[in-house]
């Protein structure tokens, strides 16, 4: 009851801390994905803002516009004058313009002021090419064109960035005032303007790309005026910038707002691979909902930034959750303790109690094992004997008659003459009979050497030279029949006490079997090793094998599976192993071989073996 209950108990510490472990895990993975939800939304705020402010400016810059031509019939006499357009160039030059001019509707006499001094008509046609067309489509002169962000080749405004903003001036047509009023606007400056001082987080900076996704804004000067899709690759070649690619192409040249992530190579002089935060929101124009006047905001920031946030806390649940995992394993530790060592001491305790019903037990054992064993002796011996008295008298009372039979059958069978086929078939009938009076007699010899055993003449010698004996003597005729014997003998092994025509009777046998057992050919392995106070020798073929009912009587006298066997080979093997002292098993796999392993003890068998 005691085990059972601290069996139970350690198991629901175990368990206990396991659910504590795996619940501190997911409180801080849920935590991690909504504060990193909070930080990007945080993120998307700033994003909308810049993105607000930027079209706050060209609205300012539109109403100036309209503004200007709105003040024309007070007494302005407009902006065709240059001393009019310097005077409002510079209110309007805080507002990143380049230049404010004035061109009519058709041909020549474009005037701009910028910084540097007056512009003139030809210098302005490319730039105003765009604004000239849309303003002559339009009725309502209070609409104002925007185009897109542009590079000019050539110019005043060469190599930069510009959007130029127009709009038709109102009244008569044919009046000198009549055209468009326009302004070239500084796009690398406006965006800069909102995006560049910003901070998300610690580390985050914001970008702004145009509608070709060529950065206006970006914490890394040289990336300014870059394409956005190769300038990341050419920075860092080393990583794969096809998330953040396919965002800019599907979101946020499209025109949409949100949140996402992107694999990066570098933040703010560290060269790395890291995920970082994204959030996006779109710059429209003065509200122009047209892709091709679009500029999209980024916010990004590395996602350590949210770890760094965290740190703190998750430090501290770490801390309670390590400090509770450790507290209920020491208590289970303390139980699993003290249980062992009041096992150990029960068990001590058995053992002093219980030493000498084990060295009982012991040779209780040791006394049923030999008793088994001489039981097994005397079983088989007797079995042998009562073989042996059945074929010595057998062999008795069939020797003198079959002699005769066979001596008579020879003398008639000589005594037939004549060519008279009669004759011919009785012959051959004679012929019959005489061969198996011959194969009985060596039937009745081999009875005979079973049931009247030679004691064996034990002398201490080499087994492997037995072995080598028997391959000679058999070696050839295998030869022929495509079997080779394979001999992995060892160099070491002491000298046994053996007969050695006995052994080599038994090797003779088991190598004889072997090669009937192949009839295709195969391999035969002979080998030979050391083992404890024995010496042992295998005889190992590739034959047929044999299936469990014919191994389990192999060694039975007369037993046999071959059509002229007399089935007494293997047990006179088994007898003179016996009579050694020593063993013989068999092994097999049908399809496989068979394998019988010879043992030799070192010293003879002190055990006498009935007879």
């Amino acid at each position: 009851m005691i085990k059972k209950f601290l069996a139970a108990f350690s198991l629901g510490l175990l368990l206990l801390a396991v659910i504590l472990g795996l619940v501190g895990y997911r409180t801080n993975r849920v935590l991690e994905a909504t504060v990193t939800e909070l930080f990007n939304r945080q993120q998307l705020i700033l994003a909308r803002q810049i993105a607000h402010d930027i079209r706050n400016h060209f609205s300012f810059l539109e109403t100036s516009l309209l503004t200007l031509d709105s003040l024309r019939p007070s007494g302005i006499t407009g902006l065709a004058e240059a001393k009019d357009m310097d005077r409002v160039f510079q209110l309007l030059a805080g507002w990143n313009i380049e230049a404010l001019g004035h061109a009519p509707l058709n041909g020549s006499g474009a005037l701009a002021i910028t910084a540097d001094g007056i512009v003139h008509g030809q210098e302005l046609t490319a730039i105003l090419a765009g604004s000239r067309a849309w303003v002559n489509s339009q009725t309502d002169g209070d609409t104002v064109y925007i185009g897109p962000d542009i590079v000019p080749q050539d110019g005043p405004f060469a190599g930069r960035h510009i959007v130029v903003m127009a709009a038709r001036t109102s009244g008569n047509p044919d009046a000198p005032s009549s055209g468009l009023d326009f302004l070239v606007i500084d796009a690398l400056a406006v965006a800069q303007r909102y995006a560049r001082e910003i901070r998300s987080g610690e580390t985050g900076y914001a970008w702004v790309i145009n509608q070709d996704g060529i950065f206006l804004s970006h914490y890394e000067d040289r990336f300014l005026g870059q394409s956005a899709f190769s300038v990341r690759g050419e920075r860092n070649p080393q990583i794969s910038y096809s998330r953040i690619n396919e965002l800019m192409a599907e979101k946020l040249l499209k025109g949409e707002e949100g949140m996402d992530w992107y694999v990066s190579g570098w933040h703010r002089g560290i060269t790395a691979e890291m995920e970082k935060l994204l959030a996006y929101s779109p710059v429209h124009y003065a509200g122009r909902e047209h892709p091709e006047l679009l500029w999209s905001v980024g916010l990004t920031a590395p996602t350590t930034e949210v770890f760094g946030i965290l740190r703190p806390f998750l430090l501290q649940q770490w801390f309670v959750t390590a400090v509770s995992v450790l507290l209920a394993l020491s208590v289970l530790a303390a139980v699993i303790y003290l249980s062992l060592r009041w096992a150990e001491l029960l068990h001590r305790e058995v053992d002093q109690k219980t030493a000498d019903l084990r060295v009982e037990r012991d040779k209780v054992q040791e006394s049923m094992t030999r008793l088994l064993e001489a039981q097994e002796h005397l079983v088989r011996s007797e079995r042998f004997a009562a073989v042996g008295e059945a074929a010595s008298h057998l062999a008795h009372e069939i020797k003198n008659p079959l002699l005769l039979m066979g001596g008579f059958a020879a003398q008639v069978r000589r005594g037939l003459a004549g060519e008279d086929p009669q004759a011919e078939k009785l012959r051959g009938k004679l012929q019959i009979i005489e061969d198996e009076a011959k194969r009985l007699e060596t039937l009745l010899r081999e009875v005979s050497g079973f049931t009247k055993p030679c004691k064996p003449d034990l002398i201490p010698q080499d087994i492997n030279q037995a072995v080598l004996d028997t391959v000679r003597l058999v070696e050839s005729d295998f030869s022929e029949r495509g079997i080779e014997c394979v001999l992995e003998l060892s160099h070491d092994l002491p000298a046994v006490p053996f007969d050695k025509n006995q052994i080599q009777q038994v090797l003779l046998n088991l190598a004889k079997n072997a090669g009937e057992a192949m009839p295709s050919g195969g391999k035969i392995h002979f080998r030979s090793w050391h083992q404890g106070e024995t010496v042992m020798v295998s005889v190992q073929d590739t034959g047929m094998g044999m299936p469990s009912e014919v191994l389990e009587r192999i060694f039975s006298p007369f037993f046999t599976t071959k059509a002229k066997g007399t089935g007494l080979g293997l047990a006179v093997s088994f007898r003179i192993m016996e009579d050694h002292g020593g063993d013989i098993g068999a092994t097999s796999t049908p399809g496989q071989g068979s394998t019988f392993v010879l043992t030799l003890p070192l010293a003879p068998s002190t055990i006498a073996v009935p007879k």
